[in-house]
């Protein structure tokens, strides 16, 4: 690479690293908000002992949250998606399911916690206490 070219990335890459903390603080702010948290984040601040909105400037400031990084394009696709799925076509095969989507949680969580065949869901802390923490608000 040519010092021409680094040269011409730095401004982007600063751009672009700057664009990044925004949206962290941002999101951090909105996460941790009274007014505009849920409370699984909520309890978590409350759990950590110092507030994350005060705390975290930059994205490299979420590692004090104790979450793995670098998030993945494919966790930041879940974290930043409202996951609204269209259930026509299902509905129109099936429409009276089984389960309401309260019910189909609780199976599933269930399933998850009493199966044999999750090992590795078993060890990752971060899993059981996001899963124990729906089993127990899931109302």
């Amino acid at each position: 690479m040519s010092p021409t070219t680094e040269i011409d990335l730095e401004p982007k890459v600063k751009s672009a690293r700057e664009a990044l903390d925004a949206w962290t603080r941002e999101m951090v702010a909105w996460h941790f908000s009274p007014e505009t948290g849920c409370p699984f984040w909520l309890d978590y601040a409350g759990k950590l002992g110092w507030d994350p909105r005060r705390e975290i400037h930059s994205y490299d400031g979420l590692g004090k949250l104790g979450f793995a990084a670098p998030i993945t394009t494919f966790r930041l696709s879940n974290m930043t998606t409202d996951n609204v799925i269209d259930l026509s076509p299902i509905l129109r095969i099936a429409p009276s399911p089984p389960y309401n989507l309260q019910q189909g949680i609780q199976k599933t969580l269930e399933w998850i916690f009493t199966t044999q065949d999750l090992p590795e869901l078993r060890e990752d802390q971060r899993a059981l206490t996001a899963l124990d923490y729906l089993r127990q608000h899931l109302h």
